[in-house]
């Protein structure tokens, strides 16, 4: 179930590879593809200096699944997985969507945001092949600049909800 590779270790017991993340949060990548992500709590947001513990094997990881208790998606968290074609973000818990969260995952076709999904970050779903429609939970309150841009698969429906009171600059720029 666990996918070593090179000697490198495919699960972060309470993300124990990585010592800038909280210790309530466990990940694990399956030889199938699927990252899962439990435990209870906020994910640390990664950047241009630290990496996701998970960094490594970005090419690897087609789904992800988050466990009831995550309460955001860290930013840069997911940034270039460019085999990823599926996410369901739930909605159990308010979720925080972090700036370049899913940024660059070219591949990525479905995603589904359920109702707990309050803030979707700057760059968040920027340069994804998100296709058909996009449909926002109700409780969404905050779209970040350019999150959505750059979706060329974006064809059908966009639903966005009233507590949305601002649309900031390229949110929706699809080609």
């Amino acid at each position: 179930y666990i996918l070593n590779t090179a000697g490198i270790d495919a699960q972060g017991k309470g993300f124990g590879v990585d010592t800038l993340s909280p210790k309530n949060l466990t990940w694990v990548l399956s030889h199938e593809g699927v990252l899962t992500i439990s435990g209870s709590g906020a994910m640390t947001d990664y950047g241009n200096t630290s990496a996701a513990p998970w960094s490594a094997f970005n090419s690897s990881i087609k789904t992800i699944v988050f466990e009831d208790g995550v309460t955001s998606i860290g930013a840069h968290a997911f940034k270039d997985c460019t085999a990823l074609t599926e996410v369901t973000i739930p909605g159990d818990n308010e979720i925080y969507i972090g700036a370049y969260s899913f940024y660059n995952c070219t591949a990525l076709k479905k995603v589904v945001i359920e109702e707990g999904v309050k803030i979707i970050g700057n760059h968040a779903f920027y340069w994804t092949g998100i296709q058909g429609n996009l449909i926002l939970p109700r409780n969404l309150e905050s779209i970040g600049e350019f999150a959505f841009s750059d979706c060329r698969g974006l064809t059908g429906s966009l639903v966005i909800p009233d507590k949305v009171e601002i649309i900031p600059n390229a949110a929706f720029t699809c080609s």
